[in-house]
């Protein structure tokens, strides 16, 4: 067993790599709103999703939000921290998520990533800001909602690429 003992795949794990490199499936929506035990399947990845989104990662820091890739879960699904290490803290949970629109002005931030467990957080661009197309949790569709950093629009964008199959490292300056 590893040190990090913590349910995500990282790669410390060399059999967790080619899964983290690996863009994951859509969730079907048709059958999400067809099928009660579809449903249930895709709502449990969620849970599992949100409480590893939540939860403090042994030897690591709160996570601002989870990606499918990291919780073994082979669906688009992400969830972002809200009002992390607080009290009322929840996940804000995106099933499906697309990047639709993105600025062309380019933020350089300090990251680091539960999936590779960097010794120091690198150096990474993001987009100042990002429209995003996803479902929640009912299934129902939202679109053409802006995140900047502010609103979670660095995470967001963080964890779609680890279910495109990016990681971090590929978006060092």
């Amino acid at each position: 067993m590893s040190e990090h003992d913590d349910n995500i795949t990282f790669i410390e794990n060399a059999e967790d790599k080619p899964y983290l490199k690996t863009p994951l499936f859509n969730v079907c929506m048709r059958l999400f709103h067809a099928s009660r035990h579809y449903r249930k399947v895709v709502l449990t990845a969620c849970d599992h999703i949100s409480y590893l989104c939540l939860a403090g990662l042994e030897g690591y820091k709160l996570p601002h939000g989870m990606s499918g890739a990291n919780a073994g879960i082979p669906w688009n699904i992400i969830g972002i921290a809200r009002n992390r290490g607080q009290p009322d803290a929840w996940c804000e949970i995106m099933i499906n998520p697309v990047i639709t629109a993105r600025s062309k002005a380019m933020i350089e931030s300090e990251s680091n990533c539960g999936s590779i467990r960097l010794a120091n957080p690198i150096r990474v661009q993001r987009h100042a800001w990002i429209n995003v197309d996803w479902y929640d949790i009912k299934g129902v569709l939202h679109e053409g909602w802006l995140f900047d950093r502010n609103r979670g629009g660095l995470p967001i964008q963080h964890e779609v690429d680890h279910n495109n199959g990016c990681l971090i490292t590929d978006r060092a300056v």
